[in-house]
């Protein structure tokens, strides 16, 4: 893997990471959408609000997502110019203790990462021009997940490249970051009640409210920075 790694053109690094965004974007976040629908018309109790969403909403978020996916694609071309050009190191050896500890470390990075964007982001002069289009999502959908502004996209995107230029990270453990990222931002995005740490009621506060709950997946950071509003 390590040769083949070291061949890959800008063009194919491109190409691989998009196809793996749009199939895990796909498998992710189309049956989430499914199971909402099913528990719209068996158990409507369980979705947090009911007020269904627009075929027109649902088509602007796959555009937005597609658009968010092809500037992922983008940072995937210079995290793997990095490793060719000795900016960043890349280990493709596994080895458990390593992975686990490397994918703890990706999980708390991307929560504070986040954290930081989206805070960011709130701010009035970037949020009409950068973020607004996220939030014209009132009620979410798991393809909310990557609907976002182009500047938006880079910057959530930088995520990985960031945690690169500190650590040499396995491959393996880089590859957890975007699923386990996606797997939150969509069961989040779901407008679906799970009851562990109720992340999905934050977020949807979150787009409900307009402030407070910048957090991803943990409240941790809402809470020591004072921005919690609990559902």
């Amino acid at each position: 893997m390590e040769t083949l790694f070291a061949a890959l053109s800008p063009v194919e690094a491109f190409i691989y990471a998009v196809l793996m965004f749009v199939v895990l974007y796909g498998t992710i976040c189309g049956p989430l959408y499914l199971y909402h629908e099913h528990l719209r018309r068996t158990a409507p109790a369980r979705l947090i609000q009911a007020r269904p969403t627009t075929a027109a909403q649902r088509k602007t978020e796959l555009f937005a997502s597609f658009r968010s996916i092809l500037v992922f694609g983008g940072v995937a071309v210079l995290n793997v110019w990095g490793v060719q050009h000795g900016w960043f190191g890349l280990r493709f050896d596994f080895a458990w203790p390593r992975f686990l500890a490397e994918t703890l470390a990706l999980f708390v990075w991307n929560e504070v990462h986040f954290f930081l964007v989206h805070r960011l982001l709130h701010f009035a002069p970037f949020y009409s021009r950068f973020h607004i289009d996220h939030h014209r999502s009132l009620v979410t959908t798991p393809f909310s997940s990557f609907s976002f502004h182009l500047v938006e996209a880079v910057l959530l995107g930088s995520v990985m490249p960031l945690a690169m230029l500190v650590h040499d990270f396995s491959i393996w453990s880089l590859f957890m970051l975007p699923v386990m990222s996606l797997l939150m931002n969509a069961a989040g995005h779901s407008n679906i009640h799970f009851s562990i740490f109720r992340f999905s009621e934050r977020h949807a506060d979150h787009h409900r409210l307009y402030v407070k709950n910048y957090g991803f997946f943990l409240p941790w950071m809402d809470r020591l920075l004072g921005t919690e509003a609990r559902p």
